[in-house]
């Protein structure tokens, strides 16, 4: 169904409308609940939450056309609301020892994971959802002349990322430089001032800027090698029932009503706990002064 028909459905109240949104989007949102919270209980609570809220507030959307990215906030905001379950770990396997490209994936999660919160998110709603730029500048709370910036600029972060966790992934051996960086470590980590000297020494030797991946590397690439949650046949039952049993009304009101801070747009206000930073490789970078281009 078209969104605007899904739009209409709701609006009228329509008994079938829930579902129908449900099989238009659940997946996509499940999807970006995980994203944010690495466990799949939680996902789909958030994900029950966000049909419940956009059940109830769809008269506030203005315009039907943005409803994906009006559903894409609303479950922002209802993953701000939970705390992660997980100390960072998700709960579905990076990769598993079976696969050719194990390495490769393990490499892409860990830098995908230590970018700048926002430049992570940003990646993924627009390359692996597929939003607009002015949906995700929705999204993401930003001006759509700053979205073009902060993709530009999350792209060169995961570029650098990637040089960090390649760099690490080598080991000592082959480079005494790139030895004596990665002998600072603590507890085997990357700090924020190991992964600046590492980009630094790259960006002084010969051997290890081989190692560099291009500016033409493929950021949508290194995404599709970081796992992308997929809801269980059942949950879509258990979301149903939320909206018919008469037992959980107060629930869904409650649900409908925490949030009461809507833009002129009719999207929910601001989620907290969403930083909004970006470029922080090239801030470290910066202050270290490297000595080449490459990586400034």
């Amino acid at each position: 169904m078209e969104d605007g028909l899904l739009v209409e459905a709701l609006r009228s109240r329509d008994p079938g409308a829930p579902a129908a949104v449900y099989d238009a989007y659940a997946a996509r949102l499940y999807a970006y609940c995980w994203f944010h919270l690495l466990h799949q209980d939680a996902a789909q609570s958030a994900l029950r939450d966000t049909l419940i809220v956009a059940e109830a507030r769809i008269g506030r959307l203005r315009d039907p056309s943005a409803l994906a990215p009006w559903l894409y906030t609303i479950a922002r905001v209802e993953c701000s609301h939970r705390a992660k379950l997980t100390d960072g770990s998700p709960d579905l396997a990076i990769a598993r020892h079976d696969q050719d490209d194990a390495d490769r994936r393990t490499v892409a999660w860990r830098a995908l994971r230590s970018l700048p919160p926002q430049a992570h998110e940003a990646l993924e709603l627009r390359m692996r959802h597929h939003l607009s730029l002015p949906g995700l500048a929705a999204v993401l709370g930003v001006s759509r002349r700053r979205i073009r910036v902060l993709l530009r600029d999350a792209e060169e972060d995961l570029r650098l990322a990637l040089t960090v966790e390649i760099l690490a992934r080598l080991g000592p051996h082959g480079c005494r430089g790139r030895g004596g960086v990665l002998a600072e470590r603590v507890a085997g980590g990357l700090d924020p001032n190991v992964r600046a000297k590492l980009l630094a020494h790259a960006g002084e030797c010969a051997l290890c800027e081989s190692h560099v991946p291009s500016k033409a590397f493929s950021p949508a690439k290194i995404l599709g090698l970081s796992p992308y949650a997929r809801p269980p046949a059942s949950l879509r039952v258990r979301v149903m029932n939320c909206f018919t049993d008469p037992e959980l009304q107060g629930y869904r009101l409650f649900v409908a009503t925490r949030n009461t801070e809507f833009t002129a747009a009719g999207f929910p206000g601001r989620s907290r706990g969403m930083p909004a930073s970006a470029g922080f490789f090239g801030m470290v970078l910066r202050n270290l002064r490297p000595s080449r281009n490459m990586i400034a």
